[in-house]
């Protein structure tokens, strides 16, 4: 009888941990093999040459090297063609279909990275990266350093060892360490018995054929009785259950088959030279090289190196300093401007300075309020207004700033308005690349070359400091301006840089033509705001919670048990292991999707996602737009012209993004009609949900109380809306042949009376054939001036329509209105006249400071 071996728990008390970064005793090993395989399979797959794996791969790559810093480093790879295991047997893999074309190449582009990252690579005929890993970690081991699998393979946890950490695995896609204790908790044996567990059940992926009816949990506790796979067959007559007994004879020569194809070689001669393996530095050219031709643009920005940039900057604090710049500016016609400002929000902040550029490498600070012991006398607003707004009204002068709308909208609310030429160098770099930041500092790295100074930035490795943090305006000047002054030298500077990109690239219509007039428009809208009923958003917001307790009940009945309905994790497992609907998609760390699109298909076949997707979509309206509009009511506004019913923003950026989205979707579908057509025909509302929201925007004269007929006039209006702005994007998808200024004024028609838009003081537009919604000739490109006139209404005084949009009432209601007249002196009529003052209070809610994220 053979020898048996009883199973022992592992001896490690707590979870198993990963090497401190940059630890000399440890050596991180990478089956590079298996994680561009597993990226291939988890991440969907892509246009041109394909890449999705190369990403994958490289993303881990990153995270070794940035988050552990090994001081000794190396992937192992299969080889290309049969190993020992396929003489073993011929059934080994031969169920696998050839590798794709694209895996293959991909497989070859990962290897480049490899070597320009300058990690030593193992790779032996006939060999597999499992045995070279093996064969490592036992010379690593020998020669007293500790070794760190970066691999989920399971065949790979047998290196681990059951009484110590020396041999550790971990996905680093899942950040996930398998130690001695992990492997038992996962497998219910220890590492050291995980050969002969892996040989009973065998392994349908690589054709290993293991014993039939023997899983993971069976093969255990036969382990735990008998201790090894000899133990299982020695005491075979001891096992009580028939069918398993059954199979486990008539089996036994698979079994041990299986044992030998399932077991590690670790002698294999690989080369052995500490000293090799040591990381160092990569090749940044050849990974520049590489990523640029992989268009791995922010891979890219990574390993672009800064260079010294010699720049000239000046403090300005006399009058005579700023006119002889104002002078220059006029010579140069060019103007770059940025604004410290007290605070991100344009409608509350206070300006503290203006930084200023009139080329490439020359940059001015202007102080206006620094607050310290001992500061200098500095400039007043007054003073920049005398001598430079003629410049910054000047029709031959290009002012040039990064979000330009956001700096023109603290102006303009001073008095200061700009005119002529604008170049907003946030919006030309999110033309060029949509997919990169748009922020000043990434761009002046990406495009320049030259890292801009950021006030409050500092090291990762700088301790924090204690205390408060100094406010910009507490700064000394002189420490001051280099941080202010090189972002007005900047903008200048990616102005040279992407003016001609645009032109040579096609882009420059687009830019000149439809972004930047699309700019003032939006900076109207937000400047004017839209009209909000707070407290019709209150009953909705009732109705909504009413609706969503309601169906998290639902979803809990369908589930057959309580859970949390907001935890992706607790749905993935009642999706996919209670109700084991099937996996449809994985995340990009490879766990099993639960996004909409998959509990779409789910839908069909179990009514829980659909009652899911249906929670996320209300649980979402409620949280943007319910409960973050009412936040954003403002006071009046210090600065500028605003209604007495306006009241002071109390939310987060949180609720400011919200409204930045709705201020900012015209754009969006202007955009996506001209670079895809298809996605602005595409437009819809899922479930028509976002109607009540919309009454609360749009809602027509009717108090909060008058609930008989809210939901007619709620679905008219907002059918309305979306019928008229899915025929302004077909309509700007057809005028595109026609030039770009053709879709720029239809999309204007398109959002023109339901924004609310009014003259720029806020006041009721002068009389004309344009309206009061009509944007000056000025304010919008030639191309645009020169087009269609816009629609009268229908002889209807502007003072009329003006109480229209005050009512929520769009032109075609206002027309409509003069049929409904004859009803005016009814009880009913007279009722809601009677009723108008105690209706639900409005106030004005205004946009955010940009329309797109990105910032300055």
């Amino acid at each position: 009888m053979a020898r048996t071996k009883t199973v022992t728990p592992a001896s490690t008390t707590t979870g198993a941990t990963l090497p401190p970064p940059g630890s000399e005793k440890h050596l991180y090993l990478v089956d590079l093999s298996g994680y561009v395989f597993r990226a291939y399979h988890a991440i969907g797959s892509s246009k041109g040459e394909p890449t999705h794996a190369v990403m994958g791969t490289v993303n881990m790559l990153q995270k070794v090297v940035t988050g552990r810093r090994p001081h000794f480093f190396a992937v192992a790879m299969d080889s290309k063609g049969k190993t020992f295991r396929h003489e073993l047997d011929e059934r080994y893999k031969a169920q696998r279909p050839e590798p794709p074309a694209d895996l293959s190449q991909q497989m070859r582009r990962c290897e480049e990275i490899v070597r320009a990252y300058n990690i030593p690579v193992y790779q032996v005929d006939g060999m597999e990266a499992d045995d070279l890993i093996a064969s490592v970690t036992k010379r690593a081991l020998e020669a007293g350093i500790g070794v760190v699998i970066v691999s989920s393979d399971k065949d790979l946890m047998q290196l681990v060892h059951d009484d110590d950490e020396r041999v550790v695995l971990w996905d680093s896609m899942r950040d996930k360490v398998f130690g001695p204790r992990e492997v038992e908790e996962k497998w219910g044996v220890t590492p050291s018995h995980l050969h002969d567990l892996l040989a009973l059940v065998g392994d349908t992926s690589d054709n290993i054929p293991g014993v039939p009816g023997v899983g993971p949990k069976t093969a255990a506790d036969l382990l735990a009785t008998h201790g090894t796979l000899e133990g299982v067959y020695a005491n075979i007559a001891s096992i009580t259950k028939a069918k398993l007994k059954e199979s486990l004879v008539t089996h036994e020569a698979d079994a041990r088959l299986s044992y030998q194809l399932v077991a590690l070689r670790d002698d294999v001669p690989v080369a052995w030279d500490l000293a090799h393996l040591r990381y160092g530095e990569p090749d940044v050219a050849e990974l520049q090289r590489l990523f640029t031709e992989l268009e791995f643009t922010r891979l890219l920005e990574q390993w672009k190196v800064s260079t010294p940039v010699v720049r000239e900057l000046a403090t300005i604090t006399t009058r005579e300093q700023l006119l002889a710049l104002a002078e220059e500016a006029k010579a140069s016609n060019v103007l770059g401007i940025d604004l410290e400002l007290t605070r991100p929000d344009a409608f509350q902040a206070d300006i503290v300075g203006l930084s200023l550029s009139t080329s490439p490498g020359r940059g001015a600070y202007v102080p206006l309020s620094h607050r310290y012991l001992g500061v200098p006398k500095q400039l007043t607003f007054a003073d920049i207004a005398e001598l430079l707004g003629p410049v910054l009204a000047s029709g031959d002068v290009t002012k040039v700033g990064h979000d330009l709308k956001s700096i023109e909208l603290v102006l303009v609310r001073r008095g200061l308005p700009l005119a002529g030429p604008r170049f907003d160098t946030m919006l030309a770099g999110y033309i060029l690349d949509p997919e990169a930041s748009t922020a000043l500092a990434d761009d002046a790295q990406r495009e320049l070359g030259a890292a801009l100074p950021v006030f409050g930035a500092r090291a990762p490795t700088a301790p924090k400091p204690k205390g408060p943090a100094l406010e910009f305006d507490e700064l000394e000047i002189e420490r001051a301006t280099p941080f202010a002054a090189a972002k007005a030298e900047t903008v200048t500077a990616l102005r040279a840089r992407f003016q001609p990109r645009l032109e040579s690239e096609g882009l420059g219509p687009l830019f000149r033509d439809v972004e930047m007039p699309l700019s003032t428009v939006l900076l109207e809208m937000e400047r004017t705001g839209v009209l909000v009923d707070i407290a019709q958003l209150g009953v909705i917001g009732k109705r909504v919670d009413e609706e969503l307790t309601l169906l998290e009940s639902k979803a809990k009945t369908l589930a057959g048990r309580d859970f949390s309905i907001r935890s992706r994790d607790q749905l993935e497992t009642i999706l996919f292991d209670e109700l084991e609907l099937p996996v449809l998609k994985r995340t990009p760390k490879g766990g099993r999707s639960t996004d909409a699109s998959v509990l779409d298909e789910l839908a069909e076949q179990h009514e829980l996602p659909r009652v899911i997707n249906e929670y996320r979509e209300i649980d979402k309206l409620k949280g943007t737009y319910i409960v973050a509009r009412p936040e954003l009511a403002e006071h009046p506004d210090p600065h500028g012209a605003r209604p007495r019913d306006s009241q002071r923003v109390r939310g987060a950026s949180g609720a400011r993004d919200s409204l930045r989205r709705l201020f900012a979707g015209g754009a969006a579908l202007a955009r996506a009609s001209l670079r895809r057509p298809e996605a602005a025909r595409g437009v819809s509302l899922r479930g028509g949900r976002p109607r009540a929201d919309g009454r609360a925007h749009l809602r027509r004269g009717s108090g909060s109380g008058d609930e008989g007929d809210a939901q007619p006039r709620e679905d008219h209006q907002l059918r309305r809306d979306l019928r008229d702005g899915g025929r302004g994007a077909r309509q700007a998808d057809r005028s595109y042949t026609r030039g770009s200024g053709a879709v720029h004024r239809c999309l204007l028609r398109t959002l023109r009376w339901r924004s609310h838009v009014h003259g720029r003081d806020g006041r009721e537009g002068a009389s004309g054939g344009g309206g009061p919604h009509a944007p000056r000739a000025s304010s919008l490109s030639p191309e645009l001036a020169l087009g269609e006139p816009w629609p009268a209404h229908g002889g209807r005084t502007h003072r009329q329509e003006h109480a229209d949009s005050g009512n929520g009432r769009g032109p075609d209601e206002a027309r409509d209105a003069t049929a409904r007249s004859a009803d005016a002196g009814s009880p009913s009529a007279t009722a809601r006249r009677e009723d108008a003052p105690d209706r639900a209070r409005r106030a004005r809610v205004r946009g955010p400071g940009r329309a797109r994220g990105g910032g300055r």
